[in-house]
């Protein structure tokens, strides 16, 4: 948090990085923190709760709200020139003057109040000398209505101002550095509810082989009931039906008598055919309940340790956690799990088929810095391997057991951090950044040795 004594050297630091720019593409990426582009690479941050402020990121956000307050920024401030930056009211509040259009598209001036108050984070557009056009929420005991004259919030504290510069540069870096915090955070907000599905569906699989268990016990006690409905037909004239049970050598049997002996022995029949049915299918939906658990245990860790995106990836393409979904999509189920090879204690992961590459590079090791490979201009395996920054030796083996992986024995492999691609519209269709290649003429003996021993991921 800026302290206020340092907010006007702040604010002027602002100004001299942002003047005379044009602030594009404005995005709420997580609760409380929104951006806009400023050019290719760079983005203003504002983050209205956590560690407040503005800065200036490195980082390309991606758009997951929308409000009508980001409605009314994108419909003036599409193109936005910034015009002035100025503290206000001694207080910890940043106006940006800019210049947008109206709704008819013509050029107006307008004035972005962002308060950067603890706990009290808010922002409000204004034209026309103050009046009211949007703010991003409404405040107790403010009138933040469109139409009305903006009016600061009252003043709490008061500190000495200090004139010093404000390092605008090392504000940045370390704002930069508590991105990973708010991604982290927005990616446990998305996961909670994933995380307590699987949590009930491996509870609820439990039950059900539990009493699937308890059914099939039940079942093999009545699997001689056929003998005792053959008894009572051999023994009709000595049964006393009026006793309520027989003596079926030695045990005594219930029998019902509001029913003749005839009904009884053909009660007995039935349950020992339901017995031999029941016993015949226990074991396979004993299977299928015990899948179900294991499915649901097998993505509690992908799901605890998964970026947004493989969140995201997770909830619209697989539909492990709800089989009543109308429309039909894909189970995750243990073949969509990649093969893992390990040389040298590097590991490397490697898919056979699109739904086994797409569920690899987007759904289990989503680290951007880790390295992702492909056979050049044809189909075949994607690859990651699990290092950062990795070696020549290791990005050699990569591109030999992407070969190997693909079925082919020589070829052009590109690699280039997982950062760099993103998602195709096609299953396992992949975009491509800024990638490098190298051409693989041999297999070392190394690489086929490894690839011999490769096993699937649990």
């Amino acid at each position: 948090m800026i302290r206020l004594r340092h907010f006007p050297s702040y604010v002027a630091a602002l100004k001299t990085a942002l003047f005379n720019k044009k602030l594009r593409l404005f995005k709420e990426f997580a609760p409380g923190h929104l951006s806009a582009s400023i050019n290719k690479g760079t983005s203003l941050v504002i983050n209205l709760k956590g560690e407040m402020g503005c800065y200036l990121s490195p980082t390309s956000f991606s758009p997951s709200l929308s409000s009508p307050f980001l409605e009314a920024l994108k419909k003036r401030l599409s193109d936005a020139l910034v015009i002035d930056v100025s503290p206000f009211n001694d207080d910890r509040i940043i106006v940006f003057q800019l210049e947008g259009v109206n709704e008819v598209f013509h050029p107006t001036v307008y004035d972005l109040y962002i308060e950067l108050m603890p706990g009290r984070g808010n922002m409000v557009l204004c034209e026309n000398s103050h009046q009211i056009v949007a703010s991003y929420h409404g405040e107790a005991g403010r009138l933040l209505l469109k139409g009305a004259s903006y009016l600061p919030p009252e003043r709490k504290l008061t500190e000495e101002i200090d004139p010093s510069p404000f390092d605008l540069e090392a504000y940045n870096q370390e704002m930069i550095a508590r991105e990973t915090i708010i991604f982290r955070q927005k990616a446990a907000a998305l996961a909670g509810p994933l995380l307590n599905l699987c949590k009930r569906k491996i509870k609820a699989s439990q039950k059900k082989v539990s009493q699937l268990t308890q059914d099939k016990l039940e079942a093999e006690s009545h699997l001689n009931d056929g003998e005792k409905g053959n008894f009572i037909f051999m023994n009709l004239d000595s049964i006393d039906l009026d006793s309520g049970f027989m003596d079926y050598y030695g045990e005594k049997v219930a029998l019902n008598k509001a029913k003749s002996l005839t009904e009884n022995a053909e009660a007995f029949f039935k349950r020992a055919k339901k017995a031999r049915a029941t016993i015949e299918n226990a074991d396979k939906y004993i299977e299928l309940a015990r899948q179900e658990g294991e499915e649901a245990a097998s993505l509690l860790p992908i799901i605890q340790n998964a970026s947004e995106e493989a969140i995201k990836e997770l909830l619209d393409r697989y539909s492990i956690l709800d089989r009543k979904a109308k429309e039909k999509k894909e189970k995750l189920s243990p073949a969509l799990y990649p093969y893992k090879v390990e040389i040298d204690g590097t590991v490397y992961l490697f898919g056979h088929n699109a739904a086994m590459n797409d569920f690899l590079s987007f759904v289990y090791d989503t680290r951007k810095s880790h390295y992702w490979l492909h056979v050049k201009d044809t189909h075949g395996a994607h690859l990651l391997i699990q290092a950062d920054n990795p070696s020549d030796k290791q990005i050699q083996y990569g591109c030999e057991l992407t070969l190997l992986a693909s079925h082919l024995e020589e070829g052009e492999v590109i690699y280039c951090p997982r950062g760099n691609i993103r998602k195709g519209k096609e299953k396992g269709q992949v975009v491509l950044g800024e990638y490098q290649s190298a051409l693989i003429r041999r297999i070392s003996p190394e690489a086929k040795e490894a690839y011999a021993l490769r096993e699937k991921v649990k």
